[in-house]
């Protein structure tokens, strides 16, 4: 072996790593504490919530959410409306929730939601079921959100 050699190698290894690290093949965004309220048999829609923490160097989005017994999902912003001179507050889709590097977000009932309309199934509290978030960059997180009590504001224990 040359005496460059080692330095070569370690050079390749070098840029292996900033390109798997570029690439998103590391996953820089951590979720917890999903939680979601409960359902009913005549309003077949929940909202659900979760933490979101950017541990990266770059900036990242969450561009949608998969839940199986659910018809559609989106995420929704709270926006102030002004109508016969009384304020409102009501929830409009948006396309995705940016996650700055290095800073976390939680989405959270007077806050960005996930809403799930046309679950297939009722949501009783206590129960679990799975959601899916998918990224700009990352790679999809599956992770577990519990059924709160109805008009919970925060996740259950």
């Amino acid at each position: 072996m040359t005496p460059r050699a080692p330095k070569l190698l370690l050079f390749f290894a070098l840029i292996i790593m900033e390109v798997f690290w570029q690439s998103s093949a590391f996953a820089a965004v951590m979720a917890a504490n999903a939680w979601a309220l409960p359902s009913s048999y005549q309003n077949k829609t929940s909202q659900i919530f979760v933490t979101l923490q950017n541990m990266g160097p770059s900036d990242d989005a969450l561009t949608g959410v998969g839940i199986s017994q659910a018809v559609q999902v989106y995420l929704a912003a709270p926006t102030t409306e002004v109508v016969n001179g009384v304020a409102a507050q009501r929830f409009v889709p948006i396309r995705d929730l940016a996650l700055p590097a290095g800073q976390s977000q939680t989405l959270s009932p007077n806050g960005v939601r996930i809403v799930a309309i046309g679950l297939r199934q009722v949501l009783f509290t206590g129960e679990e079921f799975p959601i899916t978030l998918h990224f700009v960059r990352n790679p999809p997180i599956t992770l577990l959100a519990k059924v709160a009590q109805a008009g919970a504001t925060m996740p259950p224990h």
